[in-house]
């Protein structure tokens, strides 16, 4: 039905509004903690999500840098989010 369709345009446009807010907090953070921050009050402001807890070896490993650079986790969580978005 129409109402229907045009609710699952507007989460659609919402979820891309947002994973675009996010992509552009992501490139614009200074440190790995920055990053991390702005992406949690991004996703607790804009959807009332909290950051799910199987997220929390990825946190660590960005928080620490021993496992992944600065660099490779800003790519590496735009390109998951890009993937996860063509793929919704």
């Amino acid at each position: 039905n129409d109402s229907s369709n045009t609710r699952v345009e507007k989460i659609k446009k919402l979820k891309a509004r947002v994973l675009k807010q996010i992509e552009i907090d992501t490139i614009n953070a200074e440190t790995p903690q920055d990053m991390i921050y702005r992406i949690y009050l991004r996703l607790n402001s804009s959807l009332h999500y909290d950051v799910p807890a199987n997220v929390a070896k990825f946190l660590d490993a960005v928080n620490s840098g021993d496992e992944l650079s600065f660099t490779q986790s800003r790519q590496l969580l735009i390109m998951y989010m890009r993937l996860r978005k063509d793929n919704s």
